[in-house]
């Protein structure tokens, strides 16, 4: 996909976990807005606790010469979570937009 993930930092807070990071260009990366992240949290036994739909910016991450090209991001997940659990970052190949759109409940 071109996009690179770095290893999340992740604080526990009074009402869940904050998750942040860095994302830089890949070798492959598409200049394309079409892409965010999934942070999810995962029990020890394998089974998925929460995903939240993550942005990143700047979105596309633009190409300079001689210094990093990369962007930040930055995800709330509420709730508590068994010791052992642990954190993923994922880049999904949709924009925000269209994923929060077809998650969405019809109205």
């Amino acid at each position: 996909m071109g996009l690179l993930v770095a290893s999340p930092h992740v604080t526990c807070v009074p009402d869940g976990l904050q998750v942040s990071g860095y994302a830089a260009r890949g070798a492959y990366y598409s200049a394309s807005a079409d892409l965010h992240l999934d942070v999810e949290v995962i029990s020890p036994t394998g089974g998925l606790l929460a995903l939240v739909p993550t942005p990143f910016s700047p979105n596309p991450i633009p190409h300079r010469n001689r210094r990093p090209s990369n962007a930040t991001y930055a995800a709330q997940i509420p709730g508590g979570f068994p010791a052992g659990s642990r954190v993923r970052v994922t880049v999904h190949p949709a924009s925000l937009e269209k994923c929060l759109a077809t998650a969405s409940p019809a109205s």
